[in-house]
């Protein structure tokens, strides 16, 4: 398959893989560099809330927001680069390691999840507060900031969706096979009976995924992207690959686009918050 890297202008590590021929009849996804502003490590001391917010205006402009909320090729997929600077990531991923030993397998938590290579567990603002971790308390802080303005923003000046209270910190380890393709949420009926009703009621719920990816460092080789699929099945000649670049933000329709997470060969930290209605 022919591949084209498309690279945010001045920016060499942060990028997205286009593969295959049908990629043509396709809008590509939107990537925007995040104004440079806030990086260096954080404290309880800062005014964290305030500065997420900050964060959150710079990041999405109305024109952000109308392609997660409207576009129609690959559920909306928007890469946002340098959400956070690279100081504030290394203070990320030491607290995301910190945790490391408190992740369990997917299959621990719910019997019928199966193939995923990671070990995750939930976290809030109050728990890491407690822990101590002023790192992924503004990451908690940012992520619901983004929900805030994505409503303002939206559709008629609001799309309803407000963020979870618990979010999904998650590592796929070095040699991990991924995650198979999926989409994160579906319409009630469309979910098995067997489901765990709590289980059914979460995943009807999600609108829109928001993914902040906390790697120190990341190389091209390590693979481990995110791989979206363009079309409603897993068509090989419309897809693209987004690789998990320290202080980048995904965020798609959780309904609308299927998706994969790579086979890795370097441990992958992200967290996840979706917005749900």
């Amino acid at each position: 398959m022919k591949r084209r890297i498309l690279r945010c202008m001045g920016v060499t590590s942060c990028l997205i893989v286009f593969s295959g021929s049908g990629r043509g009849s396709l809008a590509p996804p939107m990537m925007r560099q995040v104004p440079q502003g806030f990086d260096g490590t954080v404290s309880f001391a800062s005014d964290l809330s305030t500065e997420a917010a900050r964060r959150a205006t710079a990041a999405l402009d109305a024109e952000t927001v109308s392609r997660v909320t409207s576009a129609s090729d690959y559920g909306g997929l928007v890469c946002l680069m340098n959400i956070i600077g690279p100081k504030l990531t290394v203070q990320m991923n030491m607290e995301a390691k910190a945790l490391r030993q408190s992740l369990q397998p997917s299959t621990y938590w719910n019997r019928w999840q199966e193939g995923r290579g990671d070990a995750y567990r939930l976290i809030d603002k109050e728990t890491c507060e407690l822990m101590g971790y002023s790192a992924l308390t503004f990451a908690v802080h940012l992520l619901a900031a983004v929900c805030q303005r994505l409503d303002e923003l939206g559709r008629g000046g609001s799309t309803g969706v407000r963020p979870t209270s618990k979010l999904q910190l998650a590592c796929f380890p070095a040699g991990s096979e991924g995650y198979v393709a999926h989409t994160d949420g579906s319409a009630l009926e469309e979910l098995e009976d067997s489901m765990p009703p709590d289980q059914r009621a979460m995943i009807s719920s999600r609108r829109v995924t928001a993914i902040l990816y906390l790697n120190d460092h990341w190389d091209e080789s390590y693979d481990g992207a995110l791989r979206a699929y363009g079309a409603e099945s897993r068509a090989e000649d419309s897809y693209v690959d987004a690789l998990p670049h320290g202080g980048s933000l995904i965020l798609f329709r959780s309904r609308d686009v299927i998706h994969e997470v790579r086979p890795t060969s370097h441990d992958r930290y992200a967290l996840t918050m979706w917005y749900v209605t």
